[in-house]
């Protein structure tokens, strides 16, 4: 009978790498807002990593991690570990966040509008409306998927892009394009109608958490004053998910903001380069940005 033995290996210890002058310059930020430029692979990700994992050693604040997608929160949270306590770090997307800041807030929070019971209020507001409730040439194609489809997709980039139904409709007026008052009136519809369920879809969500960071005791539930905020790949961040962030930077705490305008132009999920821009003045004229 043959014997096996194991034997133990260790893993080998993460080790620090090796930071250039300017990523140097975010690690131990105390105060103010500093944001890191650069293009991919040039180290932002991983300056801001080396500043969180400084943070939590040397301090006992907490550290807000916030990046794009599920797939960075779960890299950034692996870097760090081994490295450093992760009990008062929180690696987040906009979304968690807004669902955590929910939960925090004075409003109820309402039920979160999953993807298939979407589809479905779109197609039933489709198929209730009358056939002149779009222009003629739109005949064909308003019974096919794609067409409830693209019109999520543009239900989505106007709340995205703060615009209400009536901004719509103005512009569709003012542009004399049918198909835009049709979309306002598509888009009022479709807002009542997850109002009376009682539900919010993600763009609602994020509005809901800007409302509830207003005010002050949730937001320092959220981000208690002192701590260290980190925001990954702003380029990415879009209006809404822009007007959450700019109610988490006070000018005061420590926050750093790694951004690669130049991707921003080609940007998805409805990032705003415009917007982004916006925020980054307000920065700079509120709080002295430091740009790295």
């Amino acid at each position: 009978m043959m014997t096996l033995s194991y034997r133990p290996v260790a893993r080998p210890t993460p080790t620090s790498p090796v930071l250039s002058k300017a990523q140097m310059a975010v690690v131990g930020l105390r105060r103010g807002t500093s944001l890191l430029l650069g293009g991919p692979r040039s180290g932002k990700t991983t300056a801001a990593i080396e500043a969180a994992i400084w943070e939590l050693d040397h301090s006992d604040r907490p550290v807000l991690f916030i990046t794009g997608s599920r797939r960075e929160r779960f890299r950034i949270r692996a870097a760090i570990a081994g490295r450093a306590p992760l009990a008062k770090l929180n690696v987040t997307t906009f979304y968690s966040l807004a669902l955590g800041i929910g939960q925090h807030g004075a409003e109820p929070m309402p039920t979160l509008l999953s993807a298939a019971r979407q589809d479905s209020h779109i197609r039933q507001i489709l198929a209730g409306q009358p056939e002149t409730a779009w222009p003629p040439e739109f005949a064909i194609v308003r019974t096919a998927a794609i067409f409830a489809d693209d019109l999520r997709e543009a239900v989505v980039a106007c709340q995205r892009a703060g615009l209400s139904p009536a901004a719509v409709e103005e512009q569709g007026i003012r542009q004399g394009r049918a198909e835009l008052v049709s979309l306002a009136r598509f888009y009022q519809e479709y807002l009542d109608i997850i109002a009376l369920a009682q539900v919010v879809d993600y763009p609602e969500l994020l509005l809901l958490a800007c409302r509830q960071l207003a005010d002050a005791a949730t937001r320092q539930l959220v981000r208690p004053p002192g701590s260290l905020l980190i925001v990954d790949s702003f380029e990415d961040v879009d209006d809404l998910q822009g007007q959450v962030l700019d109610g988490l930077v006070d000018g005061l705490s420590p926050t750093i903001v790694t951004w690669d305008p130049d991707r921003g132009i080609d940007s998805f999920r409805g990032a705003a380069l415009r917007s982004q821009a916006t925020l980054v003045e307000r920065w700079v004229e509120r709080d002295g940005l430091a740009i790295t």
